[in-house]
């Protein structure tokens, strides 16, 4: 029979064993775990309450936009049940609020009929763990230069350059361009662009081409506020 107490993940294991190691301690046991329950307990119980409410919340609004998909039926769905255990490990142990948004985005695009397959979503959620958010910044710059450009407030023509926008979008572009280079390799190498080049590929005067890969461009639909870039449909997954 299989029991309904819920499993420990490895936040929860580590957790309780850095408490009894602390606690063995000779002399300063008592101490170090007093120090270790006020500067650590606190805040991972408030990170697991703000995900979870941020993610029911995004999955309420969800079910109130898509007609077919309610609560009770995601519940009865083993694909999204993984994704979404998955991701609350992954955001418990992330402060960055771009990444915990990616990250309850994952859970909400894997209950629609267009959710990429279960091996495509396991590779994503790893994606979204270990790709820094500057490179979350190039990928979305190089999937649509012109659009990124003017959303911050600018406007591509003929006089445009590719430095223009990389230093714009880019934060210390000069004291980190090298690090920006590696950043660009790794997506590459990961299969999310179509070039290794940090350089922007100009189409028409004034105009930059995307160069994001049909897995780039379906993983930041993946990462995307389902609710925002989806119109309203009456399917589920």
């Amino acid at each position: 029979m299989i029991s309904d107490r819920p499993k420990k993940d490895k936040a929860d294991y580590l957790h309780s064993s850095v408490r009894a190691a602390l606690s063995v301690i000779p002399g300063i046991g008592s101490l170090a775990l007093e120090i270790f329950s006020a500067v650590f307990e606190a805040p991972i119980a408030k990170r697991r309450i703000n995900w979870i409410e941020e993610l029911a919340f995004g999955l309420k609004n969800l079910e109130g936009r898509f007609e077919e998909i309610s609560i009770d039926k995601l519940s009865e769905n083993p694909a999204v049940i993984s994704v979404a255990l998955k991701a609350s490990q992954t955001a418990i142990r992330n402060h960055q609020k771009e990444k915990l948004e990616m990250l309850k985005n994952a859970v909400l695009n894997s209950a629609l009929q267009s959710a990429p397959e279960e091996d495509i979503q396991e590779l994503f959620l790893q994606y979204i763990d270990t790709i820094t958010i500057s490179q979350f910044i190039i990928l979305q710059i190089k999937n649509d230069p012109n659009s990124y450009y003017e959303k911050l407030g600018y406007k591509a023509d003929r006089n445009t350059t590719s430095r223009d926008i990389l230093t714009a979008s880019l934060p210390e572009w000069d004291a980190k361009k090298h690090l920006y280079f590696l950043f660009t390799e790794d997506l590459h190498s990961k299969g999310l662009l179509s070039t290794s080049e940090l350089k922007l590929g100009q189409s028409t005067v004034g105009r930059f081409a995307a160069q994001t890969t049909d897995l780039g461009r379906e993983f930041i639909k993946y990462i995307s506020d389902p609710t925002k870039s989806n119109e309203k449909s009456g399917q589920t997954r």
